[in-house]
């Protein structure tokens, strides 16, 4: 923030009175109305950003924390605002979220917002990208929880999923039922330009950055374990949507043969590759089995089923909530993995000899 701007100098800037300002900036003013919109365009060009820790007394509390989350429509998400929603109204807490919609420009946008408003803390969970993630400066007087994000930003504690666990414990069931050739999808908002990138990506320091090079990493030593040798063709790249699992899948059958088995990055994705499957007369899970991810409500009602690997999204948000309670009560904290497991249905099944 540059150094000496005040509500004053936003005020003069704006041709607005200061009280009005501070009403624009406690979000008592809609965003959307002429004179807001005059306050805050003032406030960028002046590069003003208020200090919510500054404006209550030390020891007093607003009784809110904010959460930023990469698309709340997806039901993982979905999961992970519930369970903190659930356990901060226990704590009389209240949580305000924001969604990035899978925007990177959004997110930015959110968090500027959220800068704005008096909070207790911020439960953060990005959207997978590399690079820094400078923005989270605006909070730097205030607790920060990462959640769902594994080494991203320095000295903030983290809430993650055992990517790892997952993506072995997948690729194992699948070479346990005798299926060898294992598509695997690696689910990215912003996709790299080729597959051929992905396993130098997962050995990079920035690994954590993404869940999905976690569930790759999971994928080889599954297959190192059993002596198969990693074949860079059944790697394809994807986006976290019905649709995107429809046209990925397209491009498999097109591309690669004798497949036997898809681990896709959430159940969206594998709902759209059994459509996909199932039209062009490819039996699942005879054919084809498909394993998904999230084990969510998409995963009981498809047609057939699907496989898919429980994350608990809801733990994620009680337990980014506790820490954020306890980093607010003074205490230390540590960083909090959620374990994974396998829900067993019917897009899986044992592979009988050709």
């Amino acid at each position: 923030m540059k150094k000496g701007v005040t509500m004053k100098d936003v005020a003069a800037h704006a041709n607005v009175s200061v009280s009005t300002v501070s009403r624009v900036i406690n979000g008592k003013i809609d965003e959307d109305a002429p004179i807001a919109k005059a306050v805050l365009r003032a406030a960028e060009e002046l590069n003003y950003r208020p200090n919510a820790a500054a404006r209550f007394m030390k020891g007093q509390s607003t009784g809110t924390i904010g959460m930023i989350l990469p698309d709340i429509a997806i039901p993982f998400f979905t999961g992970i605002a519930s369970g903190a929603i659930t356990r901060a109204q226990k704590n009389n807490n209240n949580i305000i979220i924001a969604s990035s919609n899978g925007c990177i420009q959004q997110e930015k946008r959110s968090l500027e917002h959220l800068s704005r408003s008096v909070l207790d803390g911020l439960i953060y969970c990005p959207i997978a990208r590399n690079g820094t993630f400078h923005e989270i400066e605006y909070f730097k007087n205030i607790p920060v929880v990462v959640a769902y994000r594994r080494d991203v930003i320095p000295n903030r504690p983290q809430v993650y999923v055992d990517n790892i666990k997952g993506g072995y414990m997948a690729t194992k069931y699948m070479l346990r039922l005798n299926r060898k050739r294992i598509c695997f999808l690696a689910g990215f908002w912003d996709p790299p330009n080729d597959s051929a990138s992905i396993l130098e990506m997962s050995a990079s320091s920035e690994a954590g950055f993404y869940t999905t090079l976690d569930r790759f990493k999971g994928y080889l030593k599954a297959l190192e374990e059993e002596g198969i040798p990693y074949d860079p063709s059944l790697v394809f790249i994807t986006k976290y949507s019905h649709d995107s699992g429809y046209h990925v899948t397209r491009e498999i059958i097109s591309k690669v043969m004798d497949i036997e088995g898809i681990l896709a990055p959430n159940d969206l994705v594998a709902s759209g590759a059994i459509k996909f499957l199932t039209e062009q007369g490819i039996s699942v899970p005879e054919d084809i089995s498909v394993i998904g991810y999230d084990d969510s409500l998409i995963a009981e009602v498809s047609t057939p089923s699907i496989t898919s690997i429980n994350q608990n999204s809801h733990e994620v948000g009680t337990a980014s909530v506790d820490m954020m309670l306890d980093l607010l009560k003074g205490k230390k904290v540590k960083d909090h993995i959620v374990d994974v497991n396998l829900s067993i249905r019917k897009s899986t099944a044992f592979l009988k000899e050709k």
